[in-house]
């Protein structure tokens, strides 16, 4: 809820003078989302047909705007909550490809038509599924890990950067696109032009800070634009955005960013969520990449924006839209209740149509080739943090989760895994002192929260030569990663590290230990992702 202010001037007019004008008192206003009824189903299964390569129909997305008018409300729906609620003085707006109705009106009439905030009324009962209330201020921001220099073991390899940034301690971008296969991409001349990346965050960044990242590096300085939803203006500076940029501009430096920032309950991420959707055709995103997350345990109360962001997740996926998130920096136990900490993985790496993202340590040799590479865990160094991951408490698993070492009936997280332990973590340059970066300067960082935006500039990449070669975009790409894993059984193939050490159970829950093939700690494993490109795009 917030206070809109707005100044009146009463002219009081005496016989013998004016009076100064008064000052009315603040109109308190509040938000509400409204979801609307829509075709959920029929949209699971399109989105399933587009992205799973045994259908035969992989590839075949559908332009956005037909999604919206297929399985979105009808315009029978949107005129009945519109006219009821803009008759009662809100201000209403359709979003979210037509999932939703977003409205702002007066607090007292709210009350009337609400309730304490979750109240259907009568008349919409027919054509919204439930409310929820949006509060319209930033809420704080989780931090990525990060350590002080002196805690820090000494980085492998071979890094290459400016005096300042070596000094960070963390590994450099010639490092981890070399371990991964994407320096391959980069010979091929793939940097992400005419590619789109979409950012969810939760707090700010400053461009200078971006700037001194990409000269350190000789990398070319990103196009950025910011886009504020639901919020004044742009947020803060802090340290999520610019790690995530500072990454990104190391895979995929000529992709377009569109950073969009807003608060961080549900009902908010939904909003900011369809904000890349709903923007117009030229601006919509090829990869939405979010590095934040809520265990599942912390979503009761919650279906209202959760069925809303699944619609949206799936529509992404039957536009041929790349969804990825990070799935958490907290183990196994991203939840805690009555101070005791609770088996629950984050959501949402754990929809059945988001890619979830986990982290892993590595070490390398001298020519930047990976040596070892475990799940990330820093408990040994006293520190409660580790990759996340686990089977979900809400979803059931989805059919194309199917490979060696996927078991039970519920969705698993993660997918795949990449750098995430901070110890030595990414070099990443960040002034933000109020925003997390202590001490401001170069510093280490890491999580998921660098492991997702890692894969959402490599996607990028296979994107650009998707596009040269007049292929199919990469879409939901999960489909394809379980595939390609069941088609190279045991041995995994090229494209797969598997991760066979390591485990993200920090407080003794009985989850997840790494093995062989799929697990709940790092997923199918890493990619070689110059060879992932090569199976994304061959014909089949």
């Amino acid at each position: 809820m917030r206070l809109l202010f707005r100044l009146f001037a009463l002219a009081l007019i005496a016989a013998a003078c004016l009076a100064p004008a008064a000052q009315a008192k603040p109109a308190e206003t509040s938000t509400f989302m409204l979801a609307l009824k829509r075709g959920q189903g029929s949209l699971d299964r399109l989105a399933l047909r587009v992205s799973a390569p045994a259908s035969g129909r992989r590839g075949a997305y559908v332009p956005l705007g037909q999604i919206e008018r297929r399985f979105g409300a009808s315009r029978a729906t949107r005129r009945t909550v519109l006219r009821f609620l803009t008759r009662r003085g809100a201000r209403a707006r359709v979003r979210g490809l037509g999932a939703m109705v977003v409205a702002e009106l007066p607090a007292r009439e709210a009350g009337r038509l609400f309730g304490k905030g979750r109240r259907t009324p009568k008349a919409l009962r027919g054509a919204v599924t439930g409310v929820a209330p949006i509060s319209t201020s930033a809420g704080p921001s989780s931090s990525p890990p990060h350590l002080a220099r002196a805690e820090i073991p000494k980085r492998s390899g071979t890094p290459s950067g400016c005096p300042e940034g070596l000094a960070s301690g963390g590994f450099t971008p010639n490092q981890y696109v070399k371990a991964y296969g994407i320096d391959a991409l980069h010979r091929a001349g793939l940097r992400g032009r005419g590619m789109r990346i979409a950012l969810i965050e939760t707090d700010g960044f400053r461009r200078s800070d971006i700037e001194v990242y990409t000269r350190c590096f000789g990398l070319p300085i990103p196009a950025m634009r910011v886009f504020p939803v639901g919020v004044p203006g742009a947020l803060a500076p802090g340290d999520e955005t610019t790690l995530d940029l500072e990454v990104l501009s190391g895979v995929a430096p000529r992709a377009r960013y569109d950073v969009y920032e807003g608060g961080d309950s549900q009902p908010q991420l939904a909003l900011t969520f369809a904000a890349p959707l709903d923007a117009p055709a030229p601006r919509r995103p090829d990869v939405v990449s979010a590095s934040l997350g809520v265990c599942e345990l912390g979503l009761q109360g919650e279906a209202v924006a959760v069925g809303v962001l699944e619609y949206l997740y799936a529509a992404a996926a039957a536009g041929g839209i790349s969804m990825l998130s990070a799935s958490g920096d907290h183990g196994s136990s991203s939840c805690e209740a009555d101070g005791i900490k609770r088996r629950s993985p984050n959501y949402p790496s754990t929809s059945p149509w988001v890619t979830g993202v986990g982290g892993t340590e590595f070490t390398l040799d001298s020519e930047n080739r990976l040596a070892t590479e475990t799940v990330w865990n820093d408990l040994p160094l006293g520190v409660a943090e580790a990759g996340g991951g686990g089977p979900s408490t809400v979803f059931d698993r989805p059919l194309w989760q199917r490979a060696p070492g996927v078991s039970g009936k519920a969705r698993s997280s993660p997918d795949v895994s990449f750098l995430g332990d901070p110890v030595p973590g990414y070099a990443i340059y960040c002034t933000a002192a109020k925003g997390g970066c202590t001490p401001p300067g170069w510093s280490p960082f890491g999580g998921t929260s660098a492991a997702t935006p890692l894969f959402a500039g490599s996607l990028a990449l296979v994107g650009e030569r998707a596009k040269r070669t007049g292929r199919p975009l990469p879409g939901f790409v999960s489909p394809l990663l379980y595939a390609l894993a069941r088609e190279a059984g045991g041995s995994r193939g090229p494209v797969f590290r598997d991760i066979r050490t390591g485990t993200d159970d920090l407080y003794e829950v009985g989850c997840c230990t790494a093995g062989r093939n799929y697990d709940s700690a790092s997923g199918l494993g890493s990619l070689d992702l110059s060879a992932f490109m090569e199976e994304a795009l061959r014909e089949r």
